[in-house]
């Protein structure tokens, strides 16, 4: 299922359902955390078939998860303004008592989600990924980085041959192990680690 947004770029399911399935485990593993995520629920509350494949394919026990899931992706509103709001309110001093938290009062920790960055290399089989950031301090130093790639082959890097064929012949490659994870940290480095991997095989022999 694929729909338009206002500035006709496309959403599909997936988008919604890996926004639901991350931000619910990162709230449950850090509730004090906050998030900035692409979607909201408002399309699945109207939508009612998209919002049962949501459901579906992000494994979680009720719609109203989903829906609360995909929305922490929202919060930030709670507590970003722009100077366009910012202005707004200094022209309408009925709204002066209703201001939100500045800017400055961001959370200490905040998470930012890119559920599926490249929908349309999504939608016909080739090049996408999923990309978390961890934002830390006032001044939102970027902590780590994590980007997962599904259809990505392992040996990708090792190529150094970059032209105007490579992405077409990677994604033609149907002998290479697909699947890439790249993650970074502050001061721990940066990994490629397979993104599938067997039961009994430790991650830590690809490091």
């Amino acid at each position: 299922t694929v729909v338009t947004k206002s500035d006709t770029s496309p959403v599909t399911v997936a988008d919604f359902a890996v926004q639901a399935m991350v931000l619910h485990d990162l709230h449950r593993a850090w509730p004090d955390d906050s998030f900035i995520a692409e979607e909201d629920s408002s399309e699945l509350w109207t939508n009612p078939n998209l919002a049962r494949d949501v459901q579906r394919y992000s494994q979680l026990p009720s719609l109203e998860q989903v829906m609360h899931s995909i929305d922490l992706g929202q919060h930030y509103k709670e507590w970003y303004r722009s100077e366009d709001d910012d202005k707004h309110d200094a022209d309408d001093a009925a709204t002066e008592t209703q201001r939100k938290p500045q800017q400055e009062e961001r959370p200490p920790r905040v998470w930012c989600l890119d559920p599926i960055d490249g929908t349309r290399g999504f939608l016909r089989g080739g090049q996408y990924c999923v990309a978390l950031a961890l934002l830390e301090g006032n001044g939102g130093v970027p902590t780590v980085g994590i980007l997962a790639c599904p259809n990505l082959p392992m040996d990708s890097s090792s190529n150094n041959n970059f032209d105007n064929n490579f992405w077409d012949d990677m994604e033609s490659d149907n002998h290479s192990q697909r699947g890439c994870l790249f993650v970074a940290s502050q001061g721990g480095g940066c990994y490629q680690l397979p993104l599938f991997v067997k039961d009994n095989e430790p991650l830590d022999s690809w490091r």
